[in-house]
Formats: C-alpha cells, sequence, structure tokens
C-alpha cells in the first residue's frame, strides 16, 4: 500500500483547513489562496501565487511517475505552500495565531507533508530496485 498519497492528501486537507483570523470571522487557508490572490497586498499576492502554482503542480504530479526530478519539485512545493503562512506570521503579532483552528492544521500540515515526502523517496528507491532487478 502506498503511503505517500495518503499522507499527502491530509497534509494538503489539514493546508486547506488551516483557519486564518480576520476581521470578523476566522476563514480556511483555502478561501485565501483563492481570494487572497484580487484582495492581498502586493508582497502576499506573490506568495499566495507559489502556494497555487504549488497546489497545482502537486495534483498533476499525483498521476505521474516518481523521478528525482517529482521529488524535488515535491520538496520545492512544501517550501512554496509554507510561504504564505510564514508571510502572515511574520506580519501579525503570534499572541493572534493562539488558537485550534490554526495550531492543529498546521502542525498536522508541517508534520504529515513531510512524511509524505519521505514515502515518496522510499517508493522511489523501491521502483528503483524492482527495475535493476
Amino acid at each position: 500500500m502506498k503511503l505517500s498519497p495518503i499522507f499527502r492528501s491530509l497534509s494538503i486537507i489539514c493546508y486547506l483547513f488551516i483557519f486564518l483570523q480576520g476581521m470578523i470571522i476566522a476563514i480556511p487557508l483555502g478561501c485565501f489562496l483563492i481570494f487572497g490572490l484580487f484582495e492581498a497586498e502586493p508582497l502576499t499576492r506573490i506568495f499566495i501565487a507559489f502556494a497555487d502554482v504549488a497546489l497545482l503542480t502537486l495534483f498533476i504530479q499525483t498521476f505521474q511517475k516518481k523521478t528525482k526530478r517529482a521529488l524535488l519539485i515535491e520538496l520545492i512545493a512544501y517550501f512554496f505552500l509554507l510561504s504564505p503562512l510564514v508571510k502572515i506570521l511574520t506580519s501579525v503579532p503570534l499572541y493572534m495565531f493562539n488558537y485550534t483552528l490554526f495550531f492543529i492544521p498546521t502542525s498536522c500540515f508541517v508534520l504529515l507533508y513531510p512524511l509524505s515526502l519521505l514515502f515518496s523517496f522510499r517508493e522511489y528507491r523501491q521502483g528503483l530496485k524492482v527495475a535493476s532487478d
């Protein structure tokens, strides 16, 4: 059973459901990635665009064979996905993120995505062993 798609799917779901405290209500990061392209400040728009491209790339790569290039793209996508979160965390005081709808999904994403990378690497290595035998 391949574990990397399971961990990656769970991590992306957690990522999209990280709630960011808004003016009146908290909004999920998934909505912020869509509407932030039009409403956010210019630097944040760049990070949001990188995250959107990373999500699309990960979706497309789900249907492709594991290669070194694919693993590198998955690793780069992780940092692109983290970039809007880091930008938000650095622009607002940290005490504003002390709520479970931010902390738990963020922790899950930060832990599960690297695990999916680890399992992807293992699957890639096993594919090389099978091909060489």
